[in-house]
């Protein structure tokens, strides 16, 4: 019995815990919201002219530039939109 809970209470809490690391509150995945705009802006795209997101028009232009530094990577999505 003891096992079962200590299981039960493991799995709750990676139930709960794990979706917060991808997602923000709203459920969305922001780093794939934040990537595409800087890879636009790669690509020649200006802000308000050929897109607009909900991200402040700061972000995509740092992204695009942390991109060019160290290429294009999820993890270098995360370590500036966290």
């Amino acid at each position: 019995m003891r096992t079962r809970s200590w299981l039960f209470a493991l799995l709750f809490a990676l139930a709960y815990l794990i979706p917060d690391a991808y997602y923000d509150v709203n459920g969305i995945a922001t780093e794939g919201l934040s990537i595409v705009p800087a890879r636009e802006i790669q690509h020649g795209a200006l802000y308000f002219r050929d897109f607009v997101t909900w991200t402040p028009p700061g972000l995509p232009y740092l992204l695009a530039c942390v991109f060019a530094l160290f290429g294009p990577s999820l993890l270098a999505a995360r370590l500036i939109t966290t």
